[in-house]
C-alpha cells in the first residue's frame, strides 16, 4: 500500500521526500529593478495619453469659465467642444500638450510603480502586518508611502 503526504512543497511518499511541482498560481515571477521602472513608465504613458482628450476639455472649460459669461457657458456641452476642435483644429489637437505631460508623468509612474511593490514587501517584514487578514492596510500604506516618493523624487520635473 502507498501512503502519500505533502509537507509544503514536499512529497512524502513511502518515506522518501520528492520535491513537488509548484502549481502555476503558486509561482511568482520575480522581476529585476529596469522591469518594473520601466514597466510602471509606460503603463503612466499609456493612461495618460488615452485620457489626453478628456484632460484638454477639461483644461479648455476651466480656462473659457475664466473669460465668459454665465449664460454662454450653459449652453456649451462636451460634445460641442469636441466637435470644434474636430473642425477647426484637427483630431490631433485632443492631445496638444500631451508630449510635455507625459515628460513629468513617464519617471512619476515609473517610482510610483517600483516603490509600491518594495513598500508592500517591507511592509509584509513587520510584525502583525505578515498577517494575509491586513493586506489592506499594506496595500493602502504601501500605496500612499509609493505617491509621497514618487511626488518627492520627480519633483522638479
Amino acid at each position: 500500500m502507498q501512503t502519500e503526504a505533502r509537507v509544503g512543497g514536499v512529497v512524502v511518499d513511502g518515506g522518501r521526500a520528492v520535491a513537488a511541482a509548484r502549481r502555476p498560481e503558486q509561482q511568482q515571477r520575480h522581476i529585476g529593478t529596469a522591469a518594473h521602472l520601466a514597466a510602471g513608465g509606460l503603463a503612466g504613458v499609456v493612461s495618460k495619453t488615452c485620457t489626453a482628450p478628456l484632460a484638454r476639455l477639461t483644461i479648455l472649460f476651466q480656462v473659457a469659465g475664466m473669460h465668459s459669461d454665465a449664460a454662454a457657458l450653459r449652453k456649451c456641452s462636451i460634445w460641442q467642444e469636441a466637435s470644434r476642435i474636430v473642425r477647426e483644429e484637427g483630431f490631433g489637437a485632443f492631445w496638444k500638450g500631451n508630449l510635455v505631460t507625459i515628460v513629468h508623468r513617464l519617471p512619476y509612474s515609473a517610482m510610483s510603480f517600483y516603490s509600491y511593490e518594495r513598500y508592500k514587501k517591507f511592509l509584509r517584514m513587520v510584525p502583525g502586518l505578515d498577517d494575509p487578514n491586513y493586506a489592506g492596510v499594506v496595500n493602502l500604506l504601501g500605496g500612499g508611502l509609493a505617491g509621497v516618493t514618487a511626488a518627492s523624487v520627480t519633483l522638479p520635473f
